[in-house]
């Protein structure tokens, strides 16, 4: 597609204008302001065009009922992405300030926990990238892998392969019904943890994941949202992954077996029996990889340790 049919495309959907002289491949969209409702179909066309969605800076106005859910969540949305695309002047500085600050937005304007993000590595032999929200406990990690190693791809990653909008379980279960029982393990499993209904967004290879307790029912504005927050939230995270790959911290034996055995599903007191030390010395060895990581959490540490191949 040429520069002038992109306009053409772009004025549709209500952009007033487009910066000429440029490859659509590489060029910088200053977005006008556009309605709300048009946020999923602007980043959708310009997407099938060529442009790479991380450059765009959207500014959805004129949405009714001032002060309304939609309003703030759009709002606080707009922000998070003028807040990613900054780069290194970003107030995001790791991965785990992107994750918390994306529970934090959905979490109070939406109702909605945010699970994580993790990247779907290009060999399917590979080990994916997870990155989890601290709720996510480590034994969850563990139990996930195990499944996914036993069942295969779930319904949700599936599904995911033939669109690039945010899509419900809900939604999934009806239109992936015809699929074999083995690739709908993942519904049972989240129902175990508390998640009756979420919100599946896959960006590229990422993907991301909002969940409830219960049944939910998503309206147009909060997928427009979640796609927004999720594709910024991306573009971010890869620049902190290839600026983190130039860093590999080095972990004694000790802290290698400890953050092993909490990757197995252990907790710190069941581990430090199982390599019989004292449980005030396991402590101390993960708050020591915690350290050289910058972990917040111990689910953090252990994630950044698996994509660093410290543990297996």
């Amino acid at each position: 597609m040429n520069l002038n049919s992109l306009a053409g495309l772009l004025q549709d959907v209500g952009v007033n204008r487009l910066p000429g002289g440029h490859n659509p491949q590489n060029m910088a969209l200053r977005l006008m302001p556009i309605s709300h409702f048009r946020v999923m179909l602007v980043m959708t066309s310009l997407r099938r065009c060529g442009v790479r969605s991380r450059f765009l800076h959207i500014i959805p106005t004129g949405l009714p009922g001032d002060g309304t859910m939609a309003t703030r969540l759009t709002s606080a949305a707009t922000v998070f992405a003028a807040e990613a695309s900054r780069g290194h002047a970003s107030r995001l500085k790791t991965w785990g300030d992107v994750v918390e600050r994306i529970h934090e937005i959905f979490s109070k304007e939406a109702g909605l926990k945010f699970w994580g993000l993790w990247l779907v590595p290009g060999n399917p032999n590979a080990r994916q990238h997870v990155f989890p929200h601290p709720s996510a406990a480590p034994e969850f990690l563990a139990e996930q892998q195990k499944l996914l190693a036993q069942n295969g791809p779930s319904a949700l990653a599936q599904m995911a392969c033939f669109t690039s909008l945010p899509f419900t379980f809900a939604e999934c279960k009806s239109k992936m019904q015809p699929m074999g029982t083995r690739q709908k393990w993942v519904f049972e499993f989240a129902a175990r943890h508390g998640m009756r209904d979420g919100l599946y967004c896959p960006v590229g290879r990422w993907r991301g994941m909002f969940y409830h307790s219960r049944r939910i029912e998503v309206s147009a504005e909060l997928r427009a949202a979640a796609h927004l927050v999720i594709t910024y939230a991306t573009a971010r995270m890869n620049q902190l992954i290839r600026n983190g790959s130039k860093r590999h911290v080095t972990l004694s034996v000790r802290e290698q077996e400890m953050l092993q055995a909490l990757a197995m599903g252990h907790s710190i007191n069941s581990a430090a029996k199982l390599l019989g030390i004292k449980y005030e010395s396991a402590y101390t060895m993960v708050r020591r990889a915690m350290k050289k990581y910058e972990a917040k959490t111990v689910t953090q540490a252990v994630c950044m340790a698996l994509r660093q191949s410290a543990i297996l």
